[in-house]
């Protein structure tokens, strides 16, 4: 699946795209399901046909994610189970020191504790966060940045320092709750 195909909204014809373009604006919200598309010389169809296409092509390969991830979560939460119950009986018999045994098996879960880590540190970062939604260097910094992980063809209809400057503008809505005033430190 790679074809190229005609898009058009209404009476207007936006342009060609991969079929995978398509799908990724038409996901990304920048297309709509009503918006028409045409493989050469075909009829026009609604791209909600392309998208039923690909679901039909995908839902085996969504049920084996599915099952593999199922599958995933339960041996990581045996892992935890195990985790918590060696910590239990290593507090218990060595109180505040740790043994080789106990480092060692910190050591093999460091992965782990490093997300544990990294989760506290967002929920920190939050509150300093609202601090610099108002540093406008920073925030076309975080629009640029969000430029590059719009769906690529945009990139050819949209330039990034145009697109940086609508997010500015529109900083309130696109942000919402979050633009409060700056927190006192």
């Amino acid at each position: 699946m790679n074809r190229m195909l005609h898009i058009a909204r209404v009476e207007n014809e936006l342009g060609a795209l991969t079929d995978r373009e398509a799908l990724e604006m038409l996901d990304a919200g920048f297309l709509s399901p009503d918006d028409l598309y045409r493989d050469g010389k075909s009829d026009w169809k609604p791209l909600a046909e392309l998208t039923r296409e690909q679901e039909a092509k995908s839902a085996s390969t969504l049920k084996l994610a599915q099952q593999k991830i199922a599958a995933t979560g339960s041996a990581a939460f045996s892992q935890a189970v195990q985790f918590t119950q060696k910590l239990k009986s290593a507090a218990v018999r060595g109180g505040a020191h740790l043994t080789d045994s106990s480092r060692g098996m910190l050591d093999s879960y460091t992965p782990q504790i490093r997300k544990l880590v990294e989760n506290q540190l967002v929920q920190l970062s939050v509150t300093r966060a609202q601090n610099v939604l108002h540093n406008d260097d920073f925030m076309r910094k975080v629009f640029g940045a969000t430029y590059d992980c719009l769906p690529k063809p945009i990139h050819r209809f949209i330039s990034e320092k145009a697109f940086i400057e609508f997010c500015l503008e529109r900083r309130q809505r696109l942000l919402g709750t979050a633009i409060t005033a700056p927190a006192e430190s």
